[in-house]
């Protein structure tokens, strides 16, 4: 993943209109069983909540990476209409191309054209950049991998990434 700091994580969700109902989705459609899970979420509400930021820098630095994908869907919830919108228009876009790019492998994936895929990722990035800009989301690292992470797969985020970093 893109490196990006608690501050990011933290300007992410102060910018969104209703983080208590984002959080409410994800308590109700993400934590099933998991008490640990639920607590921390439950503890990040009361967490931002705070005006200290001393106080909410190391209560997610803390618990990265641990629960790093808790962060990451809970901004997804947090702006879930640009966040829709923007994956919708990469999908559209871009998927059959860049799906000719690479084939899976048994432990990943071999790029077949690097060119296509170096320049699709990052039609891809562009995108998403000027998707934050029109629906006034604060671009961050932290953001770029949530929409990465949802965009992508696992093992085809894997190769991306270096491909961002490089430029």
């Amino acid at each position: 993943m893109l490196k990006y700091s608690p501050s990011d994580v933290i300007n992410a969700f102060d910018g969104a209109k209703n983080i208590n109902s984002a959080i409410k989705k994800f308590l109700k459609n993400d934590v099933g069983n998991d008490s640990k899970s639920e607590k921390f979420i439950k503890n990040l509400r009361l967490v931002l909540a705070s005006k200290n930021l001393e106080n909410k820098e190391g209560y997610i630095l803390k618990h990265l990476p641990d629960f790093e994908t808790h962060l990451m869907v809970l901004a997804r919830y947090a702006y879930v209409e640009p966040v829709d919108r923007m994956t919708e228009q990469v999908v559209s876009s871009f998927a059959d191309d860049f799906n000719s790019t690479y084939s899976k492998t048994q432990t990943g994936i071999e790029i077949k054209n690097a060119d296509k895929f170096k320049e699709i990722v990052l039609k891809v990035v562009s995108l998403i950049e000027n998707g934050f800009k029109e629906a006034a989301i604060p671009s961050s690292n932290f953001m770029k991998n949530v929409m990465l992470f949802i965009i992508f797969e696992k093992e085809v985020l894997e190769a991306v990434i270096p491909v961002i970093v490089q430029t």
